[in-house]
């Protein structure tokens, strides 16, 4: 059935009205919550009326620049669509008069499975494509803006809205579009811990990393040092009930290992920097596996893909106090514990270790979306720490070792 937009007559009025306006202080729906209220149409005269077509839709959108060919690609990908059925729809609308025509949509927790009918190179990126994203770059109303502070850049969003069609039955097979109307709605769904990433492999996450420490740049070696840092406990960003006075958190711990030669003893500890960063990934085209894990890929940049990169947090903290311990370890391959003639120094292969927790505060002002990943768009987070320290005593400068590692922000 086709239909067109009639321009000869003045179109009645029609409003969207939402009742209990969702939770928290953005008018925030979650999974399984219910969308409910009513269109208001209002006539200015007499005029037949077809049907009532009420629908609940979420989409993404990308825009990429291309300035070498002066030239802009859009895409939008429809990737829910609710429609309600119409019923009771009168046949004419009256002068002067009110009608009011119920709704109610319920947020669904995945999409369907034949919506994301690309190619993916593995189940658990399908899987992703399937969760219902959340809402991406929001102003609560055209008249009355209200940005919420979600780190998004306009270039890739991701949009919920209902709307409201009014037709006319012209024919008994085409129908002209009397008037229609949008309301944004914003969507944060339920997301729960998922296990930790795998970054093996991977160019973006360096989750350890060793060094040899040597007495100046060429002197005899001093021992090896080892850096690590596992993926933290995920930042819980409740969306619906974080008033602004509330902060996310978690917190991120390094753990050191330094093997001596001979008698030498671990390096000074100077200072620990962590940031809390957000990063958006689009595309043009869908994504085959999880992008973040496919940066520093020389294959990147192609395909109309971009990155979108914010710090959220930035801290340094001093780390001189923290003490190094040595203990005796058990004996690996009957090599690494060999005690002196008088059996009480520990040999050169035993390590000093030293484990250091900072924690990370996500500021009030920021509303941070769960993480997901998505056929155009998605937005993961990730903690660089940069770990300084003193190759050796008497030295003026510090060295530095820098680590990055996934964190997930759930809902």
């Amino acid at each position: 059935m086709s239909f067109r937009l009639s321009f000869k007559k003045p179109s009645p009025k029609v409003e969207i009205h939402l009742q209990g306006q969702g939770s928290g202080p953005y008018r925030s729906y979650t999974t399984g919550d219910c969308v409910e209220g009513y269109v208001s149409v209002f006539a200015n005269r007499n005029m037949p009326l077809g049907r009532v077509g009420v629908i609940f839709q979420g989409k993404s959108q990308v825009k990429i620049e291309q300035a070498l060919l002066y030239r802009r690609t859009k895409c939008e990908l429809l990737f829910l669509k609710l429609n309600l059925p119409s019923t009771g729809t009168p046949h004419l609308l009256r002068s002067n008069e009110e009608y009011r025509f119920p709704f109610s949509f319920v947020i669904p927790d995945e999409l369907p499975l034949q919506f994301c009918q690309h190619h993916t190179s593995n189940i658990h990126a399908f899987m992703a494509h399937l969760q219902l994203p959340p809402t991406l770059g929001w102003t609560e109303t055209e008249h009355k803006p209200r940005s919420v502070h979600d780190l998004a850049t306009d270039v890739a969003q991701i949009s919920y809205a209902i709307q409201a069609l009014l037709f006319s039955h012209r024919t008994q097979d085409a129908e002209e579009l009397l008037s229609t109307t949008t309301l944004p709605v914003r969507v944060i769904p339920a997301v729960e811990e998922a296990p930790p990433r795998a970054t093996l492999g991977c160019q973006f996450y360096r989750t350890e990393k060793e060094k040899v420490l040597r007495h100046g740049f060429v002197g005899r070696t001093r021992g090896r040092l080892h850096v690590s840092m596992q993926q933290p406990r995920p930042v819980k960003a409740t969306q619906l009930g974080l008033s602004e006075e509330q902060n996310a958190s978690t917190a991120a711990t390094v753990e050191l290992s330094f093997t001596p030669v001979g008698e030498q003893g671990p390096p000074a500890l100077h200072s620990i920097t962590v940031t809390l960063c957000a990063v958006t990934l689009y595309s043009a085209t869908p994504w085959e596996t999880f992008p973040d894990l496919l940066i520093g890929d020389s294959s990147f940049g192609h395909g109309g893909r971009g990155i979108y990169w914010n710090t959220i947090t930035s801290s340094n903290f001093s780390i001189k106090s923290v003490p190094w311990t040595q203990s005796l370890k058990p004996p690996v391959n009957g090599l690494d514990l060999e005690l002196d003639s008088k059996g009480s120094k520990p040999c050169s292969m035993t390590p000093f270790t030293a484990s250091i927790v900072v924690p990370v505060t996500v500021p009030a002002k920021y509303q941070l979306v769960p993480t997901f990943h998505s056929c155009l768009v998605s937005r993961v987070y990730l903690l660089d720490v940069d770990f300084c320290y003193y190759r050796s005593s008497g030295t003026a400068f510090a060295s530095e070792v820098s680590l990055r590692v996934p964190v997930q922000v759930v809902n």
